[in-house]
């Protein structure tokens, strides 16, 4: 019935609209009025002559195709303007991640993140700590309290959960605090961005002074400072009482080039909040509809929750421009833990179909599709899997075997397809997993109070002793914001145009393999002082996009700013881009 009130309702309105001269089938794809007196290629009748898309005008500068051919703006009137001004590339204080090679081609340079990284971040929920341990040897080189001493009291009430690195490996935690107030603590990466607040010209902070490998949390040996500890940087609380903070991510770099913002999943409140990275301010408060237990960015920038055991059926992405949010549904009722993205760019779930099947799922935003894999053999009791992470060609997920052994189950990315299953007898109740620089795959065991290190090369595994119950989901060695969603990158640059210059598009020369991304971001001005203000306006798609369409239109200005943003989820493959020009109308606009 509605379909068919549709239908009828698109007829009126063309009938009301038009006069129907001309002959042809009309081809109406949804309501609209006719508002052009000429034809353009947008599947409209625009001239209201009974045929869509039957323009045979000549091209005109205005980012829009007028004959038709696929094509915009081809032979028409408009102004090129070269941003490099001939000369190559030149590269400033507003390009970051990105290099010039011999043949003139803007590129990414090499990932900034050392191999091995730095460090692996454990919560260790029922102490209130985090550990953090050396990946290469695994001996623990620090513990920090879970809050500062700004006025949360430190200890296991703050039961801390998820931990995640931004870009500059600096680590956060988020507390659940059941019962009382949740926060997010921030914690230095490296001792250069600790903060001497005593004045004294050294920093006070975690270190495993008798070199055993473990820190002591006793007072009187000196290895764990509790909340004077001068590396954990700020605490913030979260949401009101007993919120529970639990989903945990970093976004994507902004167009500064600096470490992406924080969000975090209340529970209970089915909110997610965005922190600001340099003091975590809270920057904007989104309503979910569900409530978060796991968080993830995914490739296009969007931060992904799901709602964890016996909860939504359904999946949400949040626009971090519009905080925009959609929900996408489960294959089937669900119950999911981990969420994560796989390196072409999907998002993985880890979860129990009606308990009848155990695996993992895979959804493609690209195609609107989800994927899952067959069922493994687990443990019949309670959430049997739990966290969930990718290496380059392998989708890892931990959980429990019918003996209770902890177990990690490897998938094949290409097809989703078992590949291999490691038992880990002595890691009981095996709940986070997290893939290395290195390849390395990490294995985090509740009640273990253990880490465990699988080389998936040899099938050697070692174990590690950290805090008190470790209890980590998310992305605790980084390498999901940092490793799958590859090296990332920016160059910006202004271009000076007539005194009103309608801009309606541009054209880019550029080598894209299918791991990598370019996409370029506008914005406009009348100064040069007044870009820097300007909202941008894309991301638009490479190799000529019209500016006069969605996400645009860009208008008419003096001035233009672009950046270019480039992106590769595959080490060594890296797309290339020659050259950029931009086209635009002048003299006649304003």
């Amino acid at each position: 019935m509605r379909l068919g009130v549709v239908a009828a309702l698109v007829v009126s309105v063309f009938a009301a609209s038009c006069d129907r001269g001309g002959g042809g089938t009309p081809d109406l794809p949804d309501v609209f009025v006719c508002e052009l007196q000429r034809e353009i290629c947008d599947r409209r009748d625009n001239d209201c002559n009974g045929i869509v898309d039957d323009a045979d005008a000549p091209e005109y500068c205005e980012g829009l195709d007028n004959d038709c051919d696929r094509r915009i703006d081809e032979g028409a009137d408009c102004t090129s303007f070269d941003p490099n001004a001939g000369t190559g590339w030149t590269l400033g204080p507003d390009s970051s991640g990105v290099i010039v090679l011999d043949d003139g081609s803007l590129t990414l340079e090499p990932p900034a993140v050392a191999l091995p990284q730095p460090a692996i971040w454990i919560a260790n929920t029922d102490e209130g700590t985090v550990s953090r341990l050396d990946p290469t040897t695994g001996r623990e080189t620090a513990r920090y309290p879970s809050v500062d001493r700004g006025g949360l009291a430190f200890g296991p009430i703050n039961q801390p959960s998820r931990t995640a690195l931004d870009q500059r490996l600096d680590a956060y935690v988020a507390n659940r605090a059941f019962g009382t107030i949740a926060s997010v603590t921030k914690i230095a990466g490296s001792l250069e961005r600790c903060v001497d607040r005593d004045a004294d010209g050294v920093i006070e902070t975690s270190e495993d002074l008798d070199g055993d490998g473990r820190i002591s949390i006793e007072p009187t040996r000196g290895e764990f400072l509790g909340v004077e500890d001068e590396c954990v940087l700020w605490t913030v609380a979260v949401g009101g009482n007993d919120g529970v903070a639990r989903a945990l991510a970093v976004g994507l770099s902004g167009e500064d080039g600096e470490a992406g913002d924080v969000w975090v999943g209340l529970y209970n409140e089915q909110l997610a909040l965005v922190l600001s990275r340099e003091q975590g301010t809270q920057i904007a408060s989104v309503p979910l509809g569900l409530g978060p237990y796991g968080a993830v960015t995914g490739a296009d920038g969007r931060v992904w929750f799901t709602s964890g055991p016996a909860a939504a059926p359904f999946i949400v992405a949040v626009d971090p421009a519009t905080y925009a949010v959609t929900r996408v549904p489960l294959p089937e009722v669900v119950e999911t833990y981990g969420i994560s993205v796989d390196g072409v760019g999907r998002v993985i779930v880890a979860g129990a179909w009606n308990r009848r099947w155990r695996g993992v799922a895979a959804y493609d935003p690209l195609t609107d599709r989800w994927s899952q894999s067959g069922t493994v053999t687990a443990s019949p009791n309670d959430y049997p899997v739990r966290g969930i992470a990718s290496s380059a060609r392998s989708i890892w997920m931990a959980g429990r075997s019918p003996a209770e052994e902890g177990v990690l189950w490897q998938f094949s990315v290409a097809d989703l397809s078992l590949t291999a299953t490691h038992v880990i007898p002595t890691a009981f109740d095996l709940v986070g997993v997290g893939v290395a620089f290195d390849g390395r795959v990490w294995g985090i065991a509740k009640g273990s109070d253990r880490a465990f290190r699988l080389d998936p090369e040899t099938g050697d595994v070692e174990s590690f002793r950290v805090g008190h119950t470790p209890y980590t989901y998310s992305d605790f060695t980084g390498f999901g914001l940092n490793g799958i969603l590859g090296a990332s990158g920016r160059h910006r640059v202004v271009i000076e145009g007539c005194p009103s210059t309608l801009w309606t598009g541009l054209d880019l020369d550029a080598s894209i393999p299918d791991e990598t991304r370019v996409r370029v971001s506008v914005r406009i001005a009348d100064t040069r002082e007044g870009l820097a203000s300007a909202t941008w306006i894309g991301p638009f798609d490479p190799p000529s996009p019209s500016l006069a369409l969605p996400p645009g239109p860009v208008g008419a200005s003096r001035f233009l700013e672009i950046s270019i943003a480039l992106s590769s989820t595959t080490p060594g493959i890296v797309p290339r881009v020659f050259a950029l020009t931009v086209r635009g109308r002048c003299n006649d606009v304003g």
